[in-house]
């Protein structure tokens, strides 16, 4: 059985909302991104709703649903009107059955170096507040946009919650203490 990594792609999603201005055609691409992460993994949402977060101070948290993909999104406030990118966490869960966390990181990297420009960095295990995590830190490009990213994966019961914190290339030392912050706080329901 094949599992999309679901994180990687809702990143995409919502690196894509984040821009300012957004592109005419962005919604139409969304859409169909949405439907084919939907398609190609019936086990997506899983979790959703068994999970809390709180968002950093002035933070803006916001559960939605795109084409039926549910999340869990939080982004900063533009800087300044030269600003054009929110900084943002967002939290997406997928069933994986009987997949251990070393088994669907793996599965998950080989999604993930789809991505463009994909550059892996520091991997590593983590513990918080009970659970373990797989910490990924990895870079990509998104429509001409450098990124950076943190992302945590745990697993529980069957199902993966999936964490994904972006920055703008070369930033993400200046937000972690408010992603790190938001993922401390992360505990199931």
């Amino acid at each position: 059985m094949r599992f999309l990594f679901c994180s990687a792609l809702m990143a995409t999603l919502f690196l894509a909302a984040c821009k300012q201005p957004a592109k005419k055609n962005s919604m139409n691409d969304l859409d169909e991104l949405a439907k084919e992460v939907k398609k190609n993994s019936p086990g997506v949402n899983a979790g959703s709703g068994h999970f809390s977060i709180v968002p950093a101070e002035g933070w803006t948290k916001l559960d939605t649903s795109i084409m039926g993909l549910n999340c869990t999104f939080i982004s900063s406030q533009l800087d300044s009107k030269k600003d054009h990118f929110r900084e943002n966490l967002n939290v997406v869960t997928e069933r994986c059955g009987s997949m251990g966390l070393d088994e669907y990181y793996k599965a998950a990297l080989s999604n993930m170096e789809t991505l463009g420009s994909f550059k892996l960095g520091k991997v590593s295990d983590k513990s918080i507040a009970g659970l373990d995590f797989k910490n990924v830190k990895y870079a990509h490009v998104y429509n001409g946009i450098p990124v950076d990213v943190d992302l945590y994966i745990t697993i529980k019961e069957g199902v993966a919650y999936l964490i994904t914190c972006s920055a703008l290339d070369g930033e993400m030392e200046k937000w972690a203490p408010r992603f790190e912050a938001m993922v401390s706080s992360f505990s199931l329901n």
